[in-house]
Order: structure tokens, then sequence, then C-alpha cells
């Protein structure tokens, strides 16, 4: 099975110690690259669409969905800045891992423009030399990405963005390595997305269904060099097909006064186009959000996959779930065009492998994101 994650086992041992024996981190990515990529360019970090299953590339006007699809961007209205974090402490070996995301997205006259940084921390981790002696490395990686969105009168809303991952470790200076510093080439990757929205009813009860599909990752391939530039290997990073549905629903749905209710409901279907074995390629996200007086949202959701791993089994359905809460200002009563917003994830850890690598210290994991969007247009 090809490595999951661009730092495969081999590439790590390299990378990490540079005449060190990894111990603990060469255990963890042995379970990681063979089940699912944990990579910052892949995973999701904001609590809304985790909750819903990671089922996001049909779902407009959301500021983290370049992670999905770069076309949700284009009914954005306004500036919106979006923090997310994510745990990855599930035991006590990886008590420092967490995701970190940063996002903005402005709409402008010509298209909305969006942004996105997401980081991987590991913390420091212990490494042993083949005389016993410690030493610490404090490795990371991060994405950055950088999209755009139009929608024509149509209903078609077409989306493009650039990312590039970078991963870093730090170790401590050798005769063989003085900067202290194993790294990634930038490889330049490509997405493009559309999304095209169906009205289906004009009443007091609104509907509206959203078609949506993405191309993801594809450009050059991640390059390992170690601090003095010599070039270690090459990988290719994951290639995805996305494509699924949204329907939305909302009574009595207002500009100026709360909305009673809202409804979406979200299908994916997410197809590997390079990586995995066959038979491993197929994946499946479902999710569920309602909305009450524009104020409280509850979420659930789940995902199935052909594979085993910390968050799922393999061909059994894992559930998320999680809940948001909303302070639309001016349908409060205040002037300003401003919503606040808070959501929270929860995602449930598959007991089956608590004994297969590691005694899990936590049964779940939790998300969270804070939002904040200036509903109006700026220029």
């Amino acid at each position: 099975m090809q490595s999951k994650h661009p730092i495969g086992i081999a590439s790590l041992q390299k990378l990490l110690t540079r005449g060190f024996v990894v111990t603990l981190i060469v255990l963890f990515y042995s379970m990681i690259t063979n089940a699912q990529s944990t990579s910052s360019y892949e995973i999701p970090i904001d609590a809304r669409s985790v909750a819903m299953g990671e089922s996001f590339v049909a779902v407009a006007g959301n500021v983290a969905g370049l992670k999905y699809n770069p076309a949700s961007l284009a009914m954005i209205r306004g500036v919106h800045v979006l923090y997310a974090n994510r745990d990855m402490n599930w035991t006590s070996f990886t008590e420092d891992f967490r995701y970190s995301s940063y996002n903005v997205a402005v709409q402008t006259p010509v298209a909305i423009l969006g942004f996105s940084y997401d980081r991987l921390d590991f913390g420091k981790i212990l490494l042993a030399d083949l005389n016993g002696n410690t030493v610490d490395a404090y490795p990371y990686e991060h994405t950055f990405i950088l999209g755009a969105a139009h929608t024509f009168d149509c209903g078609l809303s077409v989306g493009a963005s650039a990312k590039t991952f970078h991963f870093v470790n730090i170790t401590v200076r050798t005769p063989s390595n003085p900067e202290g510093i194993d790294e990634t080439t930038l490889p330049i990757l490509f997405d493009l997305g559309f999304q095209h929205t169906l009205p289906t009813s004009e009443s007091a009860i609104h509907s509206a269904l959203n078609i949506g599909a993405s191309l993801q990752n594809f450009g050059s391939n991640v390059r390992y060099k170690d601090g003095n530039g010599k070039e270690l290997g090459s990988n290719q990073p994951d290639r995805f097909l996305r494509a699924g549905l949204a329907f939305n629903v909302s009574v009595n749905e207002s500009e100026e006064m709360l909305t009673p209710f809202r409804m979406t409901t979200s299908l994916e279907y997410r197809r590997f186009l390079n990586g995995y074995s066959h038979g491993q390629k197929d994946f499946y996200g479902f999710g569920i959000e309602m909305t009450l007086f524009d104020i409280v949202d509850v979420r659930g959701g789940g995902f199935l996959s052909n594979i085993t791993w910390v968050y799922g089994e393999q061909k059994k359905v894992a559930y998320r779930y999680g809940v948001g809460v909303n302070l639309p200002l001016r349908k409060l009563g205040a002037t300003l065009p401003v919503v606040a917003r808070f959501d929270y994830a929860v995602i449930p850890l598959n007991e089956r492998l608590h004994d297969v690598y590691f005694a899990f210290d936590k049964s779940k994991l939790t998300v969270f994101s804070i939002q904040l969007s200036y509903e109006e247009e700026l220029f």
C-alpha cells in the first residue's frame, strides 16, 4: 500500500533522525501511514464540517471551504474570518499534537477571494540515539491555500485555488546537519471546483438544491531534503475527486428578522485518484444541520470508509456530532451587519483499536471554531 502521508516511514527515519533511532514517532507514523492521512492539506479542521461528516463539497458560503471545494466561497458576502482548533491527543504520546486553522474570505466586485493557513504541530518529541542519549525534535507541517470563486447569472459557481505544503523537523545540530533542520520542498498544487444551485421552492418554505464537485491536489511532487539540501526522495500528494449534494430548507426566511428554522443536509462521495490499494479508494460522508431562529445550531453526521483507523472501523459508519451558537447582531437589534459564531464538534474514537497500537487516554476528540463575519459589501 502506498504511504498515505507525504512523509513515509523510511523518509521519516532519514528526515527526523539522520543518525538517531526513531522510537515513538516511528511507531506512530507506521500506524497513520497505513491507515488514513493526517496531513494538514487533507484533514478538515473547522467544527461545522467535521460534525457533518466532512461532507462539504456542495455546501455553499463556507469560509473554510477551500479544504473541499474552492467554489464554495462564491456565496459569501462581505468579509469573514475564522479560527479553528482540532485535537489529536487521543493518547499520551500525542498529547501535544493538534491542528490549527486560519481562514479569511473577502467579497470583491470580480470574485470572492479566500486564504487558508492550516498547521499541524507535533510538540516536542523525544528521540534516542544508538548510545542511549536523548535529543528533542520539534516537527510541524503547514499548508497555505489561496483561492477565488465567481458565480455566474445562471447559478453556476466556479472556483480555483493554489496551495503548497511544507514539513519541517527541527532537531539537534550535528556535524552532518549543522542547521538541525530537515524539511520538504514546497510543491505547487491546484484545485478546481464548481457548484450549481437549483431553486426548488419560493414559498414560505424555501428550498434549494446544491450540486458540487472538485478535483484536488494536481501539481508537483513533495520532495524531501536534509539540512544540507541533499534530496532524500519524493512522493506524490493525494489527489481526490469529490462530488456531492446539499439540500437547504428554510421557513419564513428573512434578511432583517430571525428565521425560525433552517436545515441543511449534505452528502459527499470522495474518490482517491492515487494511493491506497484497490477497494480502498472510495469514501462517503453525510451530515445534517438544523438552525433555530438563526442562533442555535444542532449537527450530526458520519462517514463510511474502507479502512480501519482511530476515527472509524472499516465498512462501518463513524458518527460525529456538534453544536453552534450564532449572534446575528443586526437581527438582534444592533445596526452593525456583524455575525459572531462559535462551533463545537465531537469525534468519538474507534475503541476497536484501543489495544492495537496504544491505549486511548480519551474516548473522543474535540474541535472548535470561532468565526466573525461582516455581511455587507466593502467594495
